[in-house]
């Protein structure tokens, strides 16, 4: 037997991850979930500064700049080279290093395609954090000039196949429990509402692997990512 065809056409990269999405709220839309409703809402137009990303959208980058080593005199220049942060304290080392990516899904395809300079995506680290970074390199004769943290298009990518492998788990779940999905609509006049409660949180598990809640109230600031 076939597989309806928006799961053939996604799974054959004929139509684009976005528009996929488009399709299948229009389904989860006829479940009534609204924490369904919400995840392929956010992963069309982006995440709001107050939801709690899911986990696959968190990424730890590396830290990378310009400094001098050395005094006025005399001194070395570094130039798009690790920083040294061996003393950095592990909750603002792991603050400091996160990437979170807020984007919707076509501008995340935009950012994985793209090519910058450095051939990464780029966070940058305002100058007022420069003094305290090089307190913490351990080395007094270190004065950074520049630095960002940078995460590879690779990790974006990533990021979008995740996303892919979750909204096809999603819509064969569909398919198994109400056929064929080619009218974009499910019927669900004769369906029991135990039953049907029962499949929203099994659908609940493939998208939120039952421990990523959405829009709970925690505070996250924006990526101010770039691509360089």
């Amino acid at each position: 037997m076939s597989y309806s065809k928006i799961i053939e056409q996604l799974a054959n990269s004929e139509i684009t991850i976005e528009t996929a999405l488009k399709r299948a709220k229009l389904l989860l839309h006829k479940l009534g979930d609204t924490k369904l409703d919400e995840w392929v809402n956010s992963e069309i137009v982006g995440y709001s500064e107050d939801s709690v990303l899911p986990k696959y959208r968190v990424i730890t980058g590396r830290l990378v700049g310009n400094y001098l080593k050395g005094n006025s005199g005399n001194y070395i220049k570094f130039t798009n080279a690790s920083l040294p942060i061996g003393n950095v304290p592990d909750e603002f080392r792991k603050e400091l290093l996160t990437v979170k990516f807020f984007e919707g899904v076509a501008t995340l395809s935009v950012l994985a395609d793209s090519r910058g300079e450095t051939g990464c995506i780029c966070k940058p680290i305002p100058a007022d954090y420069y003094g305290l970074l090089g307190k913490y390199s351990g080395n007094p004769f270190i004065t950074i000039t520049d630095a960002r943290v940078e995460v590879s298009y690779h990790e974006v990518a990533t990021i979008l196949s995740c996303i892919e492998t979750k909204l096809l788990d999603v819509l064969i779940k569909l398919e198994d429990e109400f056929g064929k999905l080619d009218d974009l609509d499910i019927d669900l006049s004769n369906v029991d509402q135990t039953y049907l409660e029962q499949v929203i949180r099994e659908m609940r598990t493939i998208v939120f692997n039952t421990s990523i809640r959405i829009g709970d109230g925690n505070t996250i600031k924006g990526s101010d990512i770039n691509a360089q």
